[in-house]
């Protein structure tokens, strides 16, 4: 093995949460190495969400970007929601991933592909030392971006099981369709169908384990669930199975030990959310654009490394019970099937709260950790019941000095 390239930060895993993580650091002085295996699911087609696509856009990822469909028709068979709702775009996986290497390389961004990656932390010496076949890089502190391979810290409460069943069809009497997606709620869980255009169709039903276990053996059971839905938006009927069925394991987790000195976890490896409350490339961006900013601050002003370790923890527990209270208010949505084991684990999980109060109320003032100059520091925020974690700015200005001028009282909170 060839000597070690040493670099501040290494990344490991290239799927979104990681890029975008390593092209923020890259933009603030530091030097990053990325090392990554080959997808284990790249035939996998996922759908975006147009907020997720601006975002994304917004980085400036136009590569990226070009690798995503346009935006196409969505219908959903759920409860009062049924018709036509927004649409989506489609992300063909194998071909996201190269876009997302390239989106690296573009900027001289060091990248490693191996079919073995191995790490291995100093305590002497303060650094990890990654190796990616023949090539190992150090550094003082890691990226944990594997998604769901990564470890995590045992949860105190863990949501009921859900796997992911995906198979490809080749349907030639919609060779001339144009493209669409369907969603529909079904006794054993909900079932996401995509007509990609040129009779390609694709289908993910996500089910509780024991479902899992008996559906997985054919690609004739998710036939015959569809048999039972509109013919005119989940036919297969006349479709052939391409291909072998895949499952994956789709359990929503929480990562509660996300951030440390010399270690944070982004995208599926801080959080894991379930695959109906919003797709995984949303909360991917999320906790990759909060990272950078923890990351600046252990390794430029480490006497505020506490502060940046508890405001990164906050945030993705934050984002994991807002992600599971939205998940559980659509699956009340849907009435037909809550006697069903499947629906029945997922309208108490994980508690009762709404996942948004109309209107908001303001709460008071407190002091909390915020963002400031890519820094964490300590700011004072407006505590309201849908930011709990604080409101620090509003339209670039300090959030407290604006409702204090217009006169609205902010109790202390601290």
């Amino acid at each position: 093995m060839s000597n070690a390239q040493s670099v501040d930060i290494i990344v490991q895993g290239a799927g979104p949460a990681g890029t975008i993580a390593a092209i923020k650091l890259q933009q603030l002085g530091f030097t990053v190495a990325v090392v990554t295996q080959p997808s284990r699911y790249p035939t996998v087609i996922e759908g975006i969400s147009q907020r997720s696509y601006q975002a994304l856009e917004n980085i400036g990822l136009q590569q990226l970007c070009a690798a995503i469909s346009p935006a196409v028709p969505r219908y959903i068979d759920w409860g009062e929601r049924s018709g036509q709702a927004n649409g989506e775009r489609l992300i063909h996986r194998e071909v996201f991933n190269a876009a997302l290497l390239a989106e690296l390389r573009q900027r001289d961004i060091a990248v490693q592909t191996a079919a073995k990656v191995t790490r291995q932390w100093s305590p002497a010496s303060e650094q990890w030392r990654v190796a990616a076949g023949e090539h190992s890089f150090t550094a003082p502190l890691l990226i944990e971006a594997c998604g769901r391979q990564a470890r995590v810290a045992a949860e105190q409460s863990r949501a009921a099981a859900t796997v992911s069943l995906h198979q490809h069809w080749q349907r030639p009497a919609a060779a001339e369709r144009p493209p669409y997606t369907a969603v529909a709620a079904v006794a054993q869980g909900w079932l996401w169908y995509v007509h990609a255009g040129d009779g390609q169709i694709y289908t993910q039903l996500s089910c509780g384990g024991d479902s899992a276990q008996t559906l997985s053996h054919s690609a004739a059971a998710i036939a015959e669930l569809a048999a039972n839905l509109d013919p005119q938006l989940f036919a297969l009927d006349d479709a052939s199975a391409r291909g072998e069925l895949l499952s994956r394991g789709a359990t929503p987790r929480l990562n509660r030990a996300a951030a440390s000195r010399h270690l944070i976890a982004v995208g599926d490896a801080a959080l894991a959310a379930d695959p109906l409350s919003g797709n995984g490339i949303y909360q991917s961006i999320s906790s990759a654009l909060i990272a950078p900013a923890v990351v600046n601050t252990l390794l430029t002003a480490p006497d505020r490394a506490e502060l940046a370790i508890d405001f990164y923890q906050k945030r993705i527990n934050h984002l994991y019970q807002r992600f599971g209270r939205l998940g559980r208010e659509f699956y009340a949505d849907e009435q037909r099937f809550q006697q069903q084991p499947f629906w029945r684990q997922r309208l108490s999980w994980p508690d009762a709260q709404p996942s948004h109060v109309q209107p908001d109320q303001i709460l008071g003032s407190a002091l909390r950790a915020v963002v400031e100059d890519d820094l964490i520091s300590r700011g004072e925020v407006v505590i309201t019941a849908n930011h709990p974690l604080g409101i620090w700015r509003i339209g670039g200005e300090l959030a407290c000095e604006r409702l204090r001028r217009h006169g609205t009282p902010l109790p202390s909170l601290d």
